[in-house]
């Protein structure tokens, strides 16, 4: 920089500029990077890690792991601090640098998507929809061709149809995935988290190594509900890799009722988030950075840069506008021909406006009438807004302009610095909230603001109700609406009618908080009316019936019920009513509380004269149903039952519907005969009306009866049935419990691939379709599934964390309860869990509405005491066990439960000496081997061991008993099930422990029976350890340790015998010749386990 000249005359300085500068107008890029050097830093250090497809998640200790870092980061600071300005920087620096690494082979540029949330319009999403239709912007450009190939084949791959329900949320992400938005959202209930599930898909389709995303979202003070919950949901998500956000807000204007708030606690529970606070400059940086601005030495502008200090503190915003407002009014002058900047400072305190939004203003108000209208129109509808439609609004408004001309005043608007717009886009948005605010100051506040905001809404919603209208056209109809008919005097019906119509847009893209507001306006303007269930009933019901079910979607159930009772008493049509019957049915089952929405199914079908009344109805008519329902089903072949009509009675709909909640909630609570009644008489009406896709409900449901009494035929039968029918009537929304009952119940006994592909199969079709409860109980089957499968811990462990934290996200708190009991048994054999096993709470089952829960709670801990051999604890929990799960038969309960239990009676049979537990042992093991013999055969190891455990309580020779613990070791071994081969292992040795050494008088016996138990305990250590189940290993050396080293000299003897060239025949013959005559036999057992172990380990 050249050296600068300083002159001062009362008041007036001047200093010369560098030659580069040769206009009076400010040029405020030029600001370097030096003032915020350490903030940018710090964000590439992040976009670094996030290359790697590193992880930001804790570990579960909570401690920072070298390979865990951040990779969200989060900027704050007060209005002005520059908080945007530090992160598009870095987005500046970051793509100049990988275009010069594209230019020379290396990486691709990442995507960079912004989006920034709104004070004045509650438009849902408007951040996160601005950011990526950014991104279809981007990728239908020229350049981007080819990427927009790969990027559209990456999401049709992962996400199928999925991806035109995304592009009714985000329009334009249509071009990107080559489908047009017209994939319904399906069921309300299930509306947020189907769309949780699709964005995050979306997002880890087009985040890649060679293409990371960058998202910066900006104003997150002023999230709404629904996009903190999208954000939750994407920044929790732990497959997801290559993704950087950026997310700026202001924490004085942020509460603990903000949403982004509430979010923010959840994701820092769980991961390494960055914080950067920014603050006003100081002094010194603000001298730096007038200098920036002029270009000139920073000792030469002191009594300026203090002026601008002392009026704005260091705000950078503040800062900015006073030395523009100081060109403006000639206080601060560049001139050309001395290459000076002279500024006047006396009494400049009078000259300058009072407030930034006032020196705004005035500087608005010298503009153009029409560029002042296009501004004043933008800052009444949203930040950003499009050409053309502004273009159409300022028509309407009475202005004709011609679009060349208008397209300059825009870009004029730009040049000043009061708009920005990017190079190709046709979109328009203000530089920064206060020239927003400026904008909107510019119509006179009282009835002149009135009358303009609510002319600009009529016309906001005809545009928003034409074809191509956007959605939120409609919501900031009826903010202008809102807030202004009732100070007109203006009727109420058209109140009503635009914000009914938000509201349904609203819920259309599972934004319920905001269709909750627009609803409850709605409500309010109808009961202004006199009676408006008779002068304007349609439009009274569809209030009515869409706000209960928007209120019960949130959880909000009294609320929800208050307003349903009114629909219930004022209805005038039976249909009008079961809607809103059906809805609260539901919501009461989402909330756990399955006994009272079974409850509520029923009073409903018993009003319908759908349902017997009294006990004695009930079983009759089951009877009656059951007899009917299985003549007509073995009379008719299925080619015939799919040939049956398709249902028209809509009342008939209604009742499937309400049998078919009634069935899934009484199955919950263990009311087998509530489940029943309703699977057959949904059989009953599809036979006589017609089938419709919860008639696929119903023929699962006979399914489950069949498999309840071994028809395993029948069984197969009636589930490839259900399959067509749900296939006929593309009943995607019941596909996921469809498969997971036939996983569950049927596969689940058979090939663990199998079953694992099954599961895999249902997760995707629930998460696709937004039915998470059966797609995310399908998840833990299977995660369950692995466990007992004898799958490495560790990694059983860490996908039930990601699964948690899903749930979590997801709220599905049903199926969270049972994850939790699923887990614990693996964090308790790996030493991890955080609580004792016998004071962990165990859940109360008052109402049945937790059985499941209870049942898995209670199954963890029989298991657990037995694998550490407190049986007398495993007594206490499987016979709490028994009698809650004696209805279920799959693999899971059943198999476990029966194996688990037996083992406790036949260990205390030997403890305790009585027969009796022996003789339930062996009911037990007969129990599972007809279950193997008829379902399938992989719990038939454990039928093996269980027939080794009671023949070593019946007195059987060593060598019987040992052969027959060996093979079952031998099947464990081979099929995966380590934690089944360890806990033989240590059921062998204790048997033969339980020789004492006053049976075995020799002491070579006794020699031989220490050798053979050291082996066993060495083969239940390795395959414990083997399997991750640290606790286990623990447990096992400190009860068997003597042993343990007895197994290691063992070996090591044979070891030296093998290396002298001494066979194992050899040592068998010397060990006979030391025993006794007839005594061969017990060192045969030492001598063939030896061997059949170490050909075991050969195996591994």
């Amino acid at each position: 920089m050249s050296s600068s000249l300083v002159s001062s005359n009362a008041g007036t300085s001047s200093v010369t500029a560098s030659t580069s500068h040769h206009q009076n107008n400010l040029d405020f890029s030029v600001v370097g990077t030096h003032l915020r050097d350490k903030a940018i830093s710090g964000l590439h250090e992040i976009y670094k890690h996030v290359q790697t497809g590193g992880s930001s998640f804790k570990s579960q200790d909570g401690e920072t792991q070298d390979s865990n870092k951040p990779t969200i980061a989060l900027i704050t600071g007060a209005a002005g601090t520059g908080k945007s300005t530090v992160a598009k920087q870095f987005m500046d620096q970051l793509e100049q640098r990988s275009s010069e690494e594209a230019a020379a082979d290396g990486p691709v540029k990442p995507f960079f998507l912004h989006g920034k949330f709104d004070d004045i319009s509650v438009d849902p999403f408007s951040a996160i929809i601005e950011a990526f239709n950014g991104l279809g912007s981007l990728l239908t450009t020229p350049e981007e061709a080819d990427e927009l190939k790969r990027v559209r084949k990456e999401v049709i791959t992962a996400m199928g149809n999925e991806a035109e329900f995304l592009s009714t949320v985000i329009p334009g992400l249509k071009d990107v995935t080559g489908t047009c938005a017209s994939n319904p959202i399906g069921n309300n209930e299930h509306a947020p988290n189907r769309l949780k599930y699709v964005f995050q898909n979306f997002v880890n389709a087009i985040s890649t190594k060679e293409r990371p995303v960058v998202l910066l979202l900006d104003d997150l003070q002023w999230c709404d509900t629904a996009s903190a919950s999208l954000l939750e949901a994407l920044l929790t998500d732990g497959d997801l890799r290559y993704l950087m956000f950026i997310g700026c807000f202001r924490p004085d204007e942020m509460t603990e009722e903000s949403p982004f708030y509430q979010v923010l606690e959840a994701i820092e529970k769980s991961q390494h988030v960055s914080k950067t606070e920014l603050t006003n400059l100081t002094e010194s940086e603000t001298t730096s950075f007038v200098a920036d601005i002029l270009n000139v030495e920073k000792d030469t502008i002191a009594p300026l840069a203090d002026m601008v200090f002392s009026k704005t503190q260091g705000n950078l915003v503040f800062a900015k506008q006073v030395l523009d407002e100081m060109c403006r009014k000639g206080l601060l002058v560049f001139s050309p021909e001395t290459l000076k900047w002279n500024w006047k400072l006396e009494n400049v305190d009078d000259k300058l406006s009072g407030s930034i939004i006032e020196s705004i203003t005035q500087k608005l108000k010298k503009m153009p009438f029409k560029m002042q209208k296009a501004m004043t129109i933008t800052a009444y509808t949203r930040n950003g807004i499009d050409f053309s439609t502004l273009y159409k609004l300022i028509e309407l408004d009475g202005n004709n302009v011609d679009p060349e001309f208008f397209t300059k005043l825009l870009d004029k608007a730009v040049l000043e610095g009061h708009l920005m717009n990017s190079m190709g886009s046709s979109k328009y948005f203000f530089a920064h909230d206060r020239i927003r605010q400026a904008a909107y100051a510019l119509v006179p506040e009282g009835l002149p603001r009135s009358t303009f905001r609510f002319k600009l809404g009529e016309r906001l919603y005809r545009m928003g109700m034409e074809d191509g209208g956007d959605n939120w056209m409609i919501y900031v109809a009826a903010d202008h609406v809102n807030a202004t008919a009732r100070e007109l005097g203006q009727d109420s019906i058209f109140p009503i009618r635009v914000n009914l119509e938000a509201g349904e847009r609203a819920t259309s893209c599972a934004a319920f908080e905001t269709a909750a507001k627009y609803l409850g306006f709605a409500l309010q303007e109808i009961l202004r009316l006199s009676d408006p269930w008779e002068s304007h009933y349609d439009l009274t019901l569809k209030v009515y019936q869409t706000i209960v079910d928007v209120k019960l979607c949130q959880g909000h159930l009294q609320v929800g019920k208050a307003i349903g009772d009114e629909v219930l008493q004022k209805a005038k049509r039976v249909e009008d009513k079961m809607p809103v019957q059906l809805a609260m049915s539901k919501a009461l089952g989402r909330e756990e509380r399955h006994k009272e929405s079974a409850e509520m199914s029923v009073a409903t079908l018993q009003l319908l004269k759908q349902y017997p009344r009294g006990v004695l109805s009930l079983h009759a008519s089951l009877t009656k149903d059951f007899l009917y329902i299985k003549r007509y089903l073995k009379k008719k072949s299925d080619k015939e039952i799919l040939n049956l009509p398709t249902m028209t009675d809509k009342k008939q709909e209604y009742v499937m519907a309400f049998l078919a909640s009634n069935a899934y909630q009484s199955f919950y609570c263990g009311n087998l005969v509530g489940f029943m009644v309703g699977t057959l008489r949904m059989l009953r009406i599809s036979i006589k009306y017609g089938l419709c896709d919860t008639s696929t409900f119903a023929v699962t449901g006979y399914c489950l009866f069949c498999l309840n009494v071994n028809d395993m035929e029948g069984a197969a039968r009636f589930a490839e049935l259900a399959r067509k029918i749900l296939t006929r009537f593309n009943a995607k929304h019941l596909e996921s419990l469809q498969i997971f009952v036939v996983a569950y119940w049927m596969t689940s006994w058979k090939s663990n691939e199998e079953v694992l592909k099954l599961y895999d199969r249902a997760y995707k079709s629930g998460m696709e379709t937004g039915d998470f409860e059966n797609g995310l109980l399908s998840r833990t089957a299977s995660i369950y599934h692995e466990f007992n499968a004898g799958y490495y811990l560790g990694n059983v462990d860490e996908k039930f964390a990601n699964l948690v934290r899903k749930l979590q996200v997801y709220k599905v708190d049903a199926v969270l309860g049972m994850t939790i009991q699923q887990r614990f048994v693996g964090q308790y054999l790996m030493g991890t869990a955080t609580m004792d096993l016998k004071t962990f709470e165990i859940p109360e089952n008052s109402d049945s509405s937790s059985t499941y829960r209870l049942i898995y709670c209670l199954l963890a801990r029989l298991q657990l005491g037995v694998f550490f051999g407190d049986y007398e604890f495993a007594l206490e929990m499987a016979e709490k066990l028994a009698p809650l799960a004696e209805f279920e038969n799959s693999h899971a309960v059943r198999s476990l439960g029966i194996y688990f239990t037996s083992l406790t009676y036949a260990m205390l049979a030997r403890t305790r000496n009585k027969k009796s537990y022996g003789s339930k042992a062996r009911r037990r093991c007969n129990q599972l081997i007809s279950l193997c013999n008829s379902k399938g055969e992989n719990s038939r190891h454990r039928c093996m061991l269980l027939e080794a455990q009671l023949l070593s309580l019946n007195g059987q020779k060593p060598s019987l008993v040992q052969s027959s613990f060996d093979d079952a070791i031998n099947m464990a071994i081979q099929g995966g099930y380590k934690q089944d081969a360890g806990l033989g292992s240590v059921l062998a040795a204790e048997h033969f422990l339980s020789l004492e050494d006053s049976v075995l008088k020799s002491p070579i016996l006794q020699k031989a029976r220490d050798l053979l138990v050291g082996n066993y305990i060495t083969e239940a250590y390795e395959m414990y350890d083997d399997w991750g189940a640290n606790a286990l290993v623990d447990s096992i050396q400190q009860k068997y340790g003597k042993y343990l080293d007895i197994a290691s000299t063992q070996l090591s003897a044979e070891r030296r015998v093998f290396q002298g060239g001494l066979a194992d025949g050899d040592l068998l013959s010397i060990s006979q010749r030391l025993l006794p005559e007839g005594k061969e036999d017990d060192v045969s057992v030492l001598s063939n386990h030896s061997a059949g172990w170490k050909l075991r380990q050969k195996t591994q």
